[in-house]
């Protein structure tokens, strides 16, 4: 999955907020997930782009030691000068996101690296204090240089504004890319989609409209999904999203539809029209795998989707094998020891659907039952919460896994339970808002090393740890953060701060407060080691349009 690519990664992802987003993925702390096939193709840019990148950093910065980050994409750097690490140094409470250091000309305060790759963006960061960073440093004017050799170019300030030359004195600037034809470009968590804005454009101009552009999604499965459409991301990244505002738009699917988007590049309120048809289907939430050698079973109702978008849950289902070599037996599935294969297909009928089921088979699985216990009481609810869970470094998950049941264990107190057969041993989860990510907790990451096949884990909103014994609760300490805004004219009507990384949720808004006279924002913080740095940035709608007073990072 990755979850932190990031960003990201990540997301964690608050995309058009141009500074803030790129701020998210450099500190890969938010969860992108990795998604399951659809009708689209995502595929990566060629050009490399080839750099010697000299920072011209001011003299009373006082940075010990400057660095960069890239993200998206390829990065091949020479120059740095920790020859211990040559492909990067994780930064400290970053996530594993990793920095390379800048070389020093002479006794200057000019620093330069060199750099190949098909990144999409990058920062300049102070290693040992990585709080101080200037972001984004990348400029898409740079994509221009793509030739063997690398070309030199100067980032330099001047008048308190921050450009690129082509020479140390700032004299000639890097010129503007030459105007191409406007391309769109869908991203996000929709299936067959990623965060990823170094993508190939996806929409279609249409024949008939010079000015229009679409995209059809076929058979997207019933869902709460997150989206973009970026204009010309091959050289504009997320800074020119197609909306109104910065925010992501939602795509909410009652049942399984082919979905529409479709726009007129000349419209200035930037609308996109969404056409959703609905389609029969029916689902089954069958076994991720089949064991080899144990007979399973397999559900016995499913869900019935109308082609009107109405919803039909526990239908009587059958099921016919398709594959040759297994037996099935009414909901009974035996795949025996001698199978060669490496999956099984099977098909469920109701009302005259049939739909087709591939299963993975495996050698061996892994039982794990997982106790959640949220300090908020509002998460504490099957209907609240559920569980994201990926396997480290492998497949990433396209569902939540649902908990099931509240139990009381021997401490006294409920617990959401959760049962789900992995087939394998290195398990990362996410407690997160059910279906969605209004809210998410730490990622948890246990490494099932003894292979056992029955696992109890207990997992606590507080703590990043999976814990295999019952916890003591220790109830987080209140932890808030008092920022004090001071605004000449006194205009406070409709501002406030926009945080990310608070430990509750990607997307949090604080309002200000009159606070002895003193416009104040109290932000709460998570009790946890993994949220020490504090992102925001101050923000304002006005007519629609998200205006930046700047990203400040708090630690």
């Amino acid at each position: 999955m990755r979850k932190l690519t990031k960003s990201f990664q990540k997301r964690q992802s608050i995309a058009s907020r141009v500074l803030c987003f790129l701020l998210v993925l450099a500190m890969v702390v938010t969860m992108v997930p990795a998604l399951g096939s659809g009708s689209s193709t995502v595929q990566a840019a060629e050009n490399e782009k080839n750099l010697t990148i000299h920072f011209m950093m001011p003299s009373n910065w006082g940075w010990t030691t400057p660095a960069i980050q890239f993200w998206g994409g390829t990065a091949a750097v020479t120059g740095n000068t920790n020859t211990e690490s040559p492909d990067g140094t994780e930064i400290p409470e970053w996530g594993g996101a990793k920095g390379f250091f800048m070389t020093q000309t002479g006794d200057t305060t000019e620093y330069t690296l060199s750099v190949k790759g098909t990144f999409t963006g990058f920062q300049f960061l102070d290693f040992d204090n990585p709080g101080n960073n200037k972001n984004p440093g990348y400029d898409s004017k740079l994509s221009q240089y793509t030739e063997d050799t690398p070309t030199d170019v100067y980032y330099i300030q001047k008048d308190g504004a921050w450009a690129y030359y082509l020479d140390a004195d700032g004299t000639t600037a890097v010129p503007d890319l030459p105007k191409t034809e406007t391309t769109f470009l869908l991203v996000g968590n929709i299936p067959g989609m990623a965060w990823d804005p170094s993508a190939k454009p996806n929409f279609v101009k249409s024949i008939e409209n010079e000015n229009v552009y679409s995209i059809t999604l076929n058979a997207v499965p019933a869902g709460k999904y997150q989206y973009k459409i970026l204009e010309d991301a091959a050289t504009e990244g997320w800074n020119k999203p197609w909306a109104q505002n910065s925010d992501n738009l939602s795509l909410n699917l009652n049942a399984p539809a082919d979905v529409t988007l479709s726009l007129d590049k000349t419209d200035k309120a930037k609308e996109t029209k969404v056409n959703i048809a609905y389609i029969k289907d029916l689902v089954v939430e069958v076994p991720a795998q089949i064991q080899k050698g144990v007979t399973m079973e397999l559900p016995v109702t499913g869900t019935y989707y109308g082609d009107d978008g109405n919803v039909q849950n526990g239908v009587s289902v059958t099921y016919t094998a398709k594959t040759e070599g297994i037996t099935l037996n009414g909901n009974e599935i035996l795949v025996p020891l001698s199978y060669e294969g490496t999956e099984v297909t099977v098909a469920a009928a109701y009302n005259g659907i049939e739909k087709e089921i591939i299963i993975p088979v495996v050698e061996v699985v892994y039982h794990y039952t997982i106790y959640y216990y949220d300090f908020d009481a509002t998460h504490m609810s099957e209907n609240a919460s559920d569980l994201w869970i990926w396997q480290k470094s492998g497949a990433g998950a396209t569902a939540g896994t649902l908990f099931t049941a509240k139990e009381k264990l021997s401490d006294g107190n409920e617990w959401l339970r959760a049962d789900v057969t992995l087939p394998y041993t290195d398990v990362q989860i996410i407690p997160r808002s059910k279906d969605e990510w209004k809210w998410q907790g730490d990622t948890v990451l246990y490494n099932n090393s003894a292979t056992a096949e029955n696992v109890t884990l207990y997992i606590v909103s507080n703590s990043n740890q999976a814990y295999t014994t019952l916890p003591e609760l220790v109830k987080p300490k209140s932890r808030s953060i008092m920022i004090e805004y001071d605004r000449p004219a006194k205009d406070y009507e409709g501002w406030n701060i926009y945080t990310w990384n608070s430990g509750f949720g990607s997307d949090v808004s604080v309002a200000f407060a009159d606070i002895n006279g003193k416009m104040v924002a109290k932000i709460p913080v998570k009790d946890s080691q993994a949220d020490l740095m504090l992102s925001f940035c101050m923000r304002s709608l006005v007519i629609w349009l998200l205006y930046m007073e700047g990203i400040q990072n708090l630690k």
